[in-house]
């Protein structure tokens, strides 16, 4: 072949350029096994960049629609691609965005083998300032629609430039809660004040590789704690 002129590809490459991008768009009984093939030979295919940097850019991961329910059982779903979406077992993230199952990979997906492979193609799993503030935003917004923190209102003036866009995401952002019954608003009250604890403790931890002054002066307008 290589006197003819032909290229040779392996399967990786062939992944890469003629099935990877198209994901999004095949029948689900066709992106099903093009994604088990992949999952099957992973070990090998991880090191190939070209699909690892497809896939990151490609929508194969079902999500569950907001207002939906799992798409395990037929339900509402979308696809997005992985960097789309965070890791559910980082505990911090699982906390802050508990009221969001739409940001995760829907049910099918939290096997070991899926969530080895999501991380590697973009998987948000890493807290960074923007996400911790983020976090912390969505449990201090559910905090004040439960009225157990102060609103923004009675929070000292903090610079507009730095709090850029956090006092919409307190007030509009995070999905309203709806409580059926007294036992829920108890779960979710305790669910608050275990996110803050999370973010404080991780707060803690990670200060170093989180401080900016701007980090520090839209933190101060977020009643998370």
């Amino acid at each position: 072949y290589h006197a003819l002129g032909v290229e040779v590809l392996d399967d990786g490459e062939i992944l890469a350029r003629h099935v990877a991008p198209k994901l999004e768009h095949l029948p689900p009984i066709g992106r099903t096994a093009a994604l088990a093939y992949i999952l099957r030979h992973w070990q090998r295919l991880k090191d190939n960049e070209s699909l690892t940097d497809c896939l990151k850019n490609t929508k194969f991961v079902d999500s569950v629609v907001k207002g939906g329910t799992d798409t395990a059982h037929g339900n509402q779903h979308t696809l997005k691609s992985p960097g789309d979406l965070y890791d559910p077992e980082i505990e911090l993230i699982a906390s802050a965005f508990r009221d969001a199952p739409e940001m995760f990979p829907g049910k099918q997906w939290r096997t070991k083998e899926w969530l080895t492979m999501l991380r590697k193609c973009g998987l948000r799993s890493t807290v960074d300032a923007s996400l911790f503030l983020e976090c912390a935003t969505r449990v201090a917004a559910r905090a004040v629609k439960l009225n157990v923190a102060y609103p923004m209102s009675n929070y000292p003036p903090v610079p507009p430039a730095a709090t850029s866009g956090v006092e919409f995401l307190l007030v509009d952002s995070v999905t309203n809660i709806s409580h059926d019954s007294e036992s829920d608003a108890v779960s979710e009250h305790s669910a608050v004040i275990a996110g803050g604890g999370a973010l404080a403790n991780h707060l803690t931890k990670h200060m170093s590789g989180l401080f900016s002054v701007s980090f520090c002066e839209m933190l101060a307008g977020i009643p998370f704690i």
